[in-house]
Formats: C-alpha cells, sequence, structure tokens
C-alpha cells in the first residue's frame, strides 16, 4: 500500500508532529481475498442493522430479516482482518485494522474509503472509541486522535507518569476517558476537547497496575476488570476470554462453545455476543434462548493448498484442517468434516510449518495431505472416502468422537514416530498425478526409509521407493513437494521429487525420476538423476513448464533446472524476498508466477524480465500454492491470510464510461498538485496500459504509460512540464482488449 508523502517522522520515534492531513488511499478492483470471518472483534447497532469488525472483512446484519452480508474486497478494505469499529454521529461507520489502516464506511451509500497514516508507520489499531467528535485510536505505540470532520491526527505516548505506548482498551465514563496499557490504567478528565491538552502527561491520572483486561467505573471511581466488561443497561455484563461464559451483575446467564470476544444490546431484552470461533449468537432474556448467526465462509484462515477440479470448483486445505476442509463453487464455500461426512475419518494438524498437500486427478478424483492422518482419497464416481495410512500400530491422536475414523486400503505410506510409537503420524509432504494418471506420494521422514509410492488410479497396486535403493540414489528421508510433468505425448514420463534442509540444515536437492512411455510404474525400470550436492538448496515447491524446463522454490529465491537434469540447477540471483518464496507455478505465457515481499510477480526466463503483477501488499509473508485457472483468467492464491482471487484482466469489467476505472482525487485543486499530490487512474488492465488527459478544446495535454501496472499517476503538468489551470479536462485511458474509459476530471484553484 501507498504510504502518505506527508507523514512526518521526529528523532526516528515514529511520533506525528502534532496534526497533518491524511489522503485516502484505494485499492485495486481486480484482488480479492477470503478470508475467515468467524472471529468478531467489534460490533455496533445502527438502526436494524448489526456491523461487525471480523477478522475477514466486515458483515453487515439486519437484525429483523436475519441476513448477512459481507464486504471483503480489497476495492473496499485494504486489509480484511479487523481489530475494532465505532460508529460516528455524522451517518459514518469506522473499522480500524490490524495493518494500521482507518476505514471509513458511508452507511448511506455503503461506500468505503481508507486512510493509511497509522498504516504508513506500520502501527496496528488495536482498540477505537468515538468521543467528543472524535475518533480514539489505541495502537502498537500510543493513543491517536483522529479527527473525521478535518481528516487530521495527534498522537499521545505519555499518560502521567507512564511510558507504556501499547494502549488495547479505551473506555469513557461521561468526561471522564481511560486507557488502559502494559503498566495498567490511565485517565483524564475531557470538559472541552478543543482546551484539553492531550499531550502533557500532567492531565492524565494513573492507577496502580494488575491483572487488568478492561477498565470499569465502580462508583465514580476508575477500576481495573480481570474480564472484559461493558458497562450497559443499568448492568455490569462480563464475559470469559476462554470460557466462552456471559456473566451480568456476576451471574452466569449463557455458556458459548468458544470465547466471547465483544458484547452489545439489540433492545430491551436482546443482545449480540461476539466469539472467537462460530460468529455471533444473539440472547434473548425473556426465554433465555440463544440463537447462533453464521456467515457463508472459509472456516480457516492459513490455507497450505488448493487446487481445481473439472466443474471449476476450487478446494482448499488448511494449515489446521481438524475444522474441515472443502471447496469454493463460486458461491458458496462448502466445508467437509468428520463430523458432515463421516468417510473424511480424523483430521489433524500434525507437524506445524509442514505444507498438507492437495492433488486433483484427471478423473477428478481429489487427494489430500493431513499429515497427522495419511492422505485421504475421494472417488468421484463412488463419492466415497478412503484413508491411506501406516497400516501398523495404533492409531495417533484417537478421540471419543471418531474411535473408527474410515476404511483403510493396505499401504505402504510409513510413519514418522518423533517420540514414541504412541505419538506418530503418517507424514505426506506432497501429491501429484503424472501424465500417465499415476498417483505419486512422497512420504517425510519414513521410519523404514521409503520416502516416495506411486499407485495406479482407482487400484489397489503400489510401489515403494527407498533411500537404501542404490540404483536410485534419493538424497534424503526430508522428501518434500513431489510433481510431474502433464504432457502425454512424451517418450518419457517424469517425476521430480523436492527434498527439505533437516533441523541441522543438511539434506535439500532434487531427484528426478523418469519411466518410458507405455511402461508400468509399479513393476517396469525406473531411472533417477539425483543433485551431486544434497546441500544444494531445501526445496519447498516444483512447477513444471515444458520438457526442458522446471522452476524451484528454494525459500531464499527462485531455482530453474533444465533438460531434467538436477545438476543443471541455478539460482535467478535477481530474485530475492525478504519473506521467502515457497510457491510457483507457470502462467499461460510460459513465464514463472511466485509471490515474494506481499505481493505476485511474473518472471520471463528469456528476457530476464521481472514484472510485479499485483501492487497491493496484502499478501500473507508465507504464500503456499498459486493455481492459475485458464478458462476464468484468473489466479487463486493459498497464504496464511486465506485465499486470494486475483483477475488477471477481465474484459468485462472495462466497459468505457467513468465508473470503469477509479479516479481519485476528483474534483482536484492546483494547490494540491504544486505541493507534490498526484492524481491517479486505478484498476487499469493490459500489459502496458495508458492514459491520455486532454483540454476543453480537445488538445493533448499529458500522456502516461507505465508496463505492467494497474496505477497510473498524473503530477498536474502538461508536456511542457508546467502546472496546469483550474478546468474541465477530460481522460481516455486504454484498459485492455481495445477497450477505453473515458471520463472528467475537475481541476479547481
Amino acid at each position: 500500500m501507498r504510504k502518505t508523502s506527508f507523514l512526518m517522522v521526529f528523532l526516528g520515534s515514529f511520533v506525528f508532529s502534532s496534526f497533518f492531513i491524511i489522503q485516502p488511499v484505494h485499492a485495486s478492483s481486480v484482488f480479492k481475498q477470503f478470508s475467515s470471518v468467524r472471529t468478531i472483534n467489534g460490533m455496533e447497532k445502527v438502526g436494524q442493522f448489526l456491523w461487525c469488525a471480523t477478522t475477514g472483512g466486515v458483515v453487515k446484519y439486519a437484525i429483523d430479516a436475519k441476513a448477512t452480508t459481507l464486504f471483503s474486497d480489497f476495492v473496499d478494505l485494504p486489509d480484511l482482518n479487523l481489530t475494532s469499529c465505532v460508529k460516528d454521529n455524522s451517518g459514518n461507520m469506522w473499522f480500524g485494522s490490524n495493518e494500521g489502516f482507518l476505514i471509513k464506511l458511508n452507511l448511506q451509500t455503503e461506500k468505503f474509503s481508507s486512510y493509511n497514516a497509522l498504516q504508513a508507520v506500520g502501527w496496528p489499531i488495536k482498540s477505537m472509541l468515538f468521543f467528543k467528535e472524535n475518533i480514539f485510536i489505541g495502537t502498537t505505540n500510543g493513543l491517536s486522535i483522529f479527527s473525521p470532520i478535518k481528516e487530521s491526527m495527534q498522537n499521545i505516548r505519555q499518560f502521567g507518569t507512564s511510558t507504556a505506548a501499547d494502549v488495547s482498551v479505551i473506555r469513557c465514563f461521561g468526561d471522564t476517558l481511560a486507557i488502559r496499557t502494559s503498566d495498567g490504567i490511565s485517565y483524564c478528565v475531557v470538559s472541552d476537547f478543543n482546551t484539553t491538552m492531550f499531550s502533557n502527561p500532567g492531565i492524565w491520572h494513573n492507577v496502580s497496575s494488575g491483572d487488568f483486561v478492561d477498565i470499569v467505573e465502580v462508583k465514580g471511581t476508575i477500576a481495573g476488570s480481570a474480564t472484559p466488561t461493558v458497562q450497559r443497561d443499568g448492568s455490569l455484563w462480563q464475559f470469559g476470554t476462554t470460557d466462552g461464559k456471559l456473566l451480568r451483575d456476576s451471574i452466569t446467564f449463557a455458556t458459548l462453545s468458544s470465547a466471547v470476544t465483544c458484547f452489545i444490546s439489540i433492545d430491551n431484552t436482546r443482545y449480540a455476543i461476539g466469539t472467537a470461533n462460530d460468529f455471533f449468537s444473539i440472547f434473548n432474556s425473556l426465554d433465555k434462548s440463544l440463537t447462533q448467526v453464521t456467515v457463508n465462509c472459509p472456516t480457516n484462515t492459513d490455507i497450505n493448498s488448493c487446487g481445481l477440479d473439472k466443474n471449476g470448483f476450487l478446494w482448499y486445505m488448511p494449515q489446521d484442517p481438524s475444522n474441515g476442509f472443502g471447496y469454493f463453487d463460486g458461491t458458496s464455500w462448502i466445508k467437509r468434516t468428520y463430523q458432515d461426512d463421516p468417510g473424511i475419518g480424523t483430521l489433524g494438524m500434525g507437524v506445524i510449518g509442514a505444507r498438507n498437500p492437495l492433488c486433483i486427478t484427471t478423473q477428478n478424483d481429489v487427494f489430500v495431505g493431513s499429515n497427522a492422518y495419511g492422505v485421504k482419497w475421494l472417488n468421484s464416481q463412488t463419492k466415497t472416502w478412503t484413508t491411506f495410512c501406516d497400516r501398523f500400530g495404533l492409531m495417533p491422536y484417537v478421540n471419543a468422537i471418531n474411535l473408527n475414523p474410515a476404511p483403510y486400503y493396505d499401504s505402504p505410506l510409513t510413519r514418522f514416530s518423533p517420540d514414541s510409537l504412541n505419538g506418530w503420524w503418517t507424514f505426506s509432504s506432497g501429491l501429484c498425478e503424472d501424465s500417465a494418471g499415476n498417483i505419486w506420494f512422497s512420504n517425510n521422514r519414513a521410519y523404514n526409509g521409503n520416502i516416495l509410492h506411486v499407485r495406479k488410479p482407482r487400484e489397489n497396486k503400489w510401489r515403494s521407493f527407498s533411500i537404501s535403493d542404490v540404483s536410485l540414489n534419493l538424497l534424503s528421508l526430508f522428501a518434500g513437494p513431489v510433481a510431474a510433468n502433464s504432457d502425454k505425448t512424451r517418450k518419457r514420463h517424469y517425476i521430480y521429487l523436492g527434498y527439505n534442509f533437516a533441523e541441522n540444515m543438511s539434506g535439500g536437492g532434487v531427484s528426478v525420476l523418469s519411466y518410458a512411455f507405455g511402461d508400468n510404474p509399479i513393476t517396469d525400470s525406473i531411472q533417477c538423476i539425483s543433485s551431486t550436492s544434497s546441500h544444494l538448496l531445501s526445496v519447498s515447491d516444483i512447477a513444471i513448464a515444458n520438457d526442458t524446463l522446471a522452476w524451484l522454490a528454494g525459500g531464499d529465491g527462485i531455482y530453474s533446472m533444465v533438460q531434467n537434469d538436477p545438476n543443471t540447477i541455478r539460482k535467478i540471483t535477481t530474485i530475492t524476498s525478504q519473506d521467502g518464496v515457497y510457491a510457483v507455478t507457470v502462467g499461460d505465457n510460459g513465464n514463472v508466477l511466485f509471490c515474494k515481499d506481499r505481493d505476485l510477480y511474473s518472471y520471463d526466463n528469456t528476457s530476464g524480465t521481472l514484472t510485479q503483477i499485483t501492487k497491493t501488499g496484502n499478501l500473507g509473508t508465507h504464500v503456499s500454492n498459486i493455481v492459475l485457472d485458464k478458462k476464468s483468467n484468473v489466479y487463486w492464491i493459498a497464504s496464511q491470510k486465506g485465499i486470494f482471487r486475483f483477475d488477471k484482466g477481465d474484459s468485462t469489467a472495462a466497459t468505457g464510461g467513468n465508473g470503469s476505472i477509479d479516479v481519485y482525487p476528483n474534483p482536484m485543486s492546483c494547490s494540491k498538485f504544486k505541493n507534490g499530490h498526484p492524481l491517479r487512474f486505478a484498476g487499469l488492465y493490459g500489459a502496458s496500459p495508458s492514459v491520455l488527459i486532454y483540454n476543453a478544446g480537445g488538445a493533448l495535454v499529458a500522456s502516461l504509460s507505465d508496463q505492467n501496472t494497474r496505477i497510473l499517476s498524473w503530477n498536474g503538468k502538461n508536456r511542457s512540464g508546467t502546472f496546469v489551470v483550474p478546468g474541465v479536462y477530460y481522460y481516455k485511458a486504454e484498459v485492455g482488449n481495445n477497450k477505453f474509459a473515458k471520463g472528467k476530471i475537475f481541476i479547481t484553484q
């Protein structure tokens, strides 16, 4: 996201210089995120609607109609992880985000605008309160006071004798403003906002620190509370952060299945209770009923793998599949768990940081690896599930809910026992289908050394490969991803096995196995070439470009391999990432696609050109999977922040007219141009979009272009380099496929 150019930093301490103006930021309209909204961090009631700040966007709930609306597009929200919300007196809702965005929602138009002053300095928003016509914002670096009227902000970091800057709770009691920091509680009396010097530590009073999580007022005295507390309707409402209990005046009246996060009254008898895992519930004090409200959305956030089936459904596998994995049919998220479908069997997280692989075959079968419990196979013909795992020993982590998890095929998949035989799991680290339709399984740290297995499709015929087989020369027990070329015209079928580093940084490298066209990999000869150095790199993903080129994600960058020879591997030295590169795929133009530094990039191996495709900075720091949907011209990206959908260029979005792209700010002033603030054209399409700007007489004033971008900026100068004068100007923006967007720009003094 762009940072405000006029944000002032004083002596490296990140303290705002009194007040400064902040400008709205906008996001590309072709980028959408799907994340879990199950945790609610804040709720406000406006009329007959509840507005909810969640970990996956904004949810609007119609109380009487019992209907929910989810806002989760980047064109609206630059950060979906919302931490708090408040309403002002001018018909707006305000949301704070974990990345520091302050987001305004006009309730009349339901249009969003975002302010990135706090995000620009890296201050996550933790709490918010509308008080004295201003928004008080608690951050990790103090108390920020935002004026919605002036669009200005100041910051305070010392409160009496306390210099703790993490403001996690803000409360008001009449004219008294109270905050909670790691030092305890500080408060001040604000009789007149305009004359109160919040930056003066002397106006703040401190309450002795204690094990407080909230603030209450008891008989006019500010005190700490050991539980989250709401003083409402003449009662003291308290709820536990972990046990799901809700108390009214110390009496428990409701217990929910997950931790309570927030609470609000709907009317005299009904209350909405936000939770950490189940969205929210409505409690009726008359009949003591508890009604749960849900939203159709992914139930998990940290997604390890995704893939498309023949119906166009997006299957996804999270890091922790115990809450279910499933698919997205374009409208609804369908979750699959043991409770939904007992045939799936037990699911578990297994090893922290390990990737749960997923493979969808040409027969539309689905294979998913859940690490602890082996590989699950969904037969698309019979609609039944089968589990492949180590058939010996006790099943790990057996529980009363699922004593007989699923039918098991006799399989050679083997266990990894970190502590004892009672703690084993079948650790599947990779799945793929080769060009002959055979299914390959990589088995990380298998106890008997069988790290790679192949199975004939829909037949119980297996073959295993061990590192003890000298003829194959497999490199390590730390087997990682496995990939295969889908080209059925080749003379040989190739399978690529990557290895991970061990804890002592040993291992790593690649093995390339192959067998002749027409041969059976279960019975016939298998050839193998492995890296001569097992310490070459730790491979996290593999993508096959063509007969002669494969791409490897090595964590520290991208590697190429030619002629199916792992001894030709070389690093692309121009590609580095501070966040790591863990996933690769091949685009329809043959370029390698990968994510680095929270954005999507493309690399042309022929020209050596590196192109940044997205420019939002919203992708998570660990992207584990990228899938290209060629039919819809869409990329799906699995990340620890959820699932992202990036439209490479939908021609239907460029229908012409002012509504097809985002031009802001419009109107624009000459004074802002001269102060260095540009006019921006966002939502552009095409490999090299351009914008032409004309005056009222039809003369060309400026021409803008930039290869591979979605946003162009105009500095207000004409082709002679001087600033334009006030008036009406016209733009013509090329948005791809010979389609243009046209509109007016209004320049004021």
